[in-house]
């Protein structure tokens, strides 16, 4: 098989394959916008692919869909195209259009979740809407509602659609809610108003964990959910193997574990919420949170959870990890395991020490320019770069992360 570069129009309709120099899918991540970079040479027909409006920004004239050796495919959203020309080493004029952008759960980045979606943002009103049901009818519904069915035309997109609702996964509770600016300031004022879908998405996962993706289906977007597998028996990466190349743990002190909270209960105030360590007068670390305009009793000790759990001690473990001839990133196949972002996977230490976490994103490098061609897959196992730039919801899933890897450090300093 061979990687094949397909232009996509905006009507989803692919375009003759054409020849290209080097593609960077860096990275495809489980549950969040992944990015690509494209060198094409400046052909009649690559040129032809460039239209920019009168402010001198690429129109969504195209996109890509690339064919990885026909065990994966991925539709690729265009948002800018970069023309060069220079002379190279043997005094060759070499011309080539860099294509740089996103995969297309970028749409989803950029369409908030609106409290009403038949309407139009002037019209929304504050208050709370509750929603709930499996994971997957949860999101499905939202993003239904927001981007297929949306009263604002502005926010539909043409050839998108929903694949049917299966029900999987757990059941989920999501809260649309936009704060009212004249209520009393002991009244709570939590808002989801800036979140987009793709927040929605992995608010709804930490829940109950499940994947989305979109798909070219007959001429259309299909976006869908699934749940990731459990591959832990088939997919293990080994030193042995030759699949294992490095791994390292980290550890981090706490930056807050004496979380000092001040809300507006009228019984207690004031409280104060141990994280570990707190007690040690060498290892406390005080950490104020103002929380006085919340009343209610289930978001304050959420809120204290999640700041107990963002000043933890983080540890991480690093996994370098890489394809072998039987176990391969992308589709199954007679006498080979494929394997898929989102999926769970092992990583073998030790002898009798075994690591287990998510394939989190996937790097896909192809290269003609270098002499030799040039073609890479690197996994990434593990959310260890979760913790750096996490926003506030995640404080739980890195908390649970940082937990799993001092068990296993544990482990190999019993041995």
């Amino acid at each position: 098989m061979a990687i094949t570069v397909e232009p996509l129009t905006t009507s989803w309709t692919k375009l003759k394959p054409l020849p290209w120099l080097r593609l960077d899918l860096n990275q495809l991540r489980y549950n969040a916008v992944g990015a690509f970079t494209l060198t094409l040479p400046a052909t009649d027909v690559t040129w032809d692919l460039v239209d920019f409006d009168e402010d001198g920004v690429l129109k969504p004239k195209t996109g890509f869909y690339v064919d990885w050796n026909g065990i994966f495919d991925v539709p690729l959203k265009a948002e800018q195209a970069n023309p060069s020309k220079v002379i190279n080493e043997t005094g060759e004029i070499v011309e080539t259009i860099v294509f740089t952008g996103a995969d297309f759960l970028d749409l989803l980045a950029e369409r908030l979740v609106y409290r009403d979606a038949t309407t139009t943002w002037p019209a929304q009103t504050v208050g709370s809407t509750v929603v709930t049901g499996k994971a997957e009818t949860v999101i499905k519904n939202l993003v239904t509602a927001n981007v297929v069915t949306a009263g604002d035309t502005n926010r539909r997109v043409p050839g998108f659609s929903v694949a049917p609702d299966l029900a999987r996964g757990g059941d989920v509770t999501y809260t649309i809610s936009i704060k009212n600016p004249a209520a009393d300031p002991g009244t709570d004022q939590a808002s989801t108003a800036g979140d987009s879908l793709m927040d929605m998405i992995r608010a709804v996962a930490r829940q109950s964990d499940i994947g989305v993706s979109l798909t070219l289906v007959d001429g259309g977007l299909v976006f869908d959910c699934y749940l990731p597998r459990d591959l832990t028996q088939k997919v293990v990466f080994s030193e042995r193997y030759g699949s294992l190349r490095s791994w390292s743990i980290t550890d981090a002190t706490p930056t807050a574990n004496a979380i000092l909270m001040q809300t507006a209960a009228a019984a207690t105030p004031f409280t104060e919420t141990h994280g570990a360590g707190a007690l040690d007068p060498w290892r406390r670390a005080e950490h104020y949170v103002d929380q006085s305009s919340t009343t209610e009793a289930t978001q304050i000790t959420q809120a204290q959870l999640d700041e107990v759990a963002r000043g933890a001690a983080q540890t991480r473990v690093a996994l370098t990890v890489q394809d072998i001839p039987r176990v391969r990133f992308g589709r199954d196949a007679a006498g080979i395991q494929g394997y898929g972002i989102g999926d769970l996977v092992a990583a073998d230490i030790r002898d009798g020490i075994t690591y287990s976490d998510k394939v989190t994103a996937v790097q896909l490098t192809a290269d003609t320019t270098t002499g030799a061609y040039v073609e890479a897959v690197v996994p990434t196992v593990g959310a260890n770069d979760a913790a750096a730039d996490a926003a506030p919801d995640d404080a739980t899933a890195i908390a649970q992360l940082s937990a799993r890897v001092r068990q296993l450090e544990q482990q190999i300093r019993s041995r």
